[in-house]
């Protein structure tokens, strides 16, 4: 076959392919849709979808993890440093805990129990071995607000991430994940932290100055995170305590 036979069979091949499309797009505009409705939920789960990307409170320990400041000595210095460090809770609270300081954000090491002498229920992984995946998958049992709507984003083997909403608003995320003992990423943003205990395993309680509160825990086998820009401290620890 000759080129131009060739260059012929590809236009021919093009216009005809345009025309079974014209007539694919003319086809779906004459079905008739006038019995097809969709329910509330549907529509619910595509805002969700949408807002789940343009919000950045719940996933912001995500983003921007790995720049690092190039030397230490130097973060330490730095004017955020000295600022966070100028109140009086957060100075406690950091002693020994901050093990690195990123552009962003401060790695907080979180170990088991408290002063050693305990980690609450769950922890064979210090007799067996660490875990690898996720053995079992918890979430709250107490959510203090009425008509909760539970939207799983992940449940597997790594992890597992459950954001709740009432209606359209997003009230509160529960974060699951496997406890290896590295540090934990945290905004650097914030204006109060505090030790506090939940079912007698160390955690602390995070206030971010725009972004609501968190508290981060640990049994020794996984790693707990609960954020939300609606519910207060105290109903945060009574949600962390109801895990299981």
């Amino acid at each position: 076959m000759s080129t131009e036979a060739g260059d012929k069979l590809d236009l021919l091949i093009a216009f005809a392919a345009r025309d079974c499309g014209n007539d694919d797009v003319e086809m779906f505009r004459e079905l008739d849709t006038s019995g097809v409705t969709l329910s509330d939920s549907f529509y619910a789960g595509q805002r969700r979808l949408i807002g789940r990307y343009k919000r950045k409170p719940a996933l912001a320990m995500f983003r921007k993890c790995f720049v690092r400041v190039a030397v230490a000595l130097l973060a330490l210095m730095s004017v955020g440093f000295l600022t966070v460090m100028a109140v009086p809770n957060i100075r406690n609270a950091m002693v020994g805990a901050v093990v690195e300081w990123y552009e962003d954000y401060i790695a907080v090491r979180l170990d088991p129990g408290k002063d050693g002498d305990h980690t609450g229920e769950g922890t064979s992984s210090s007799a067996g071995g660490a875990l690898t995946r996720v053995e079992r998958a918890m979430k709250p049992t107490y959510i203090p607000q009425q008509n909760v709507e539970e939207d799983v984003i992940r449940n597997s083997e790594s992890g597992v991430v459950i954001d709740y909403y009432v209606g359209d608003d997003l009230i509160l995320t529960y974060y699951q994940m496997i406890y290896d003992g590295s540090e934990t990423l945290i905004d650097s943003d914030i204006s109060d932290m505090y030790d506090t205990e939940i079912n007698g395993n160390k955690a602390v309680v995070i206030k971010h100055r725009s972004e609501g509160y968190m508290i981060i825990w640990t049994d020794g086998e996984y790693y707990f995170q609960l954020h939300s820009t609606v519910f207060g401290t105290d109903e945060l620890i009574k949600t962390a305590s109801s895990v299981k």
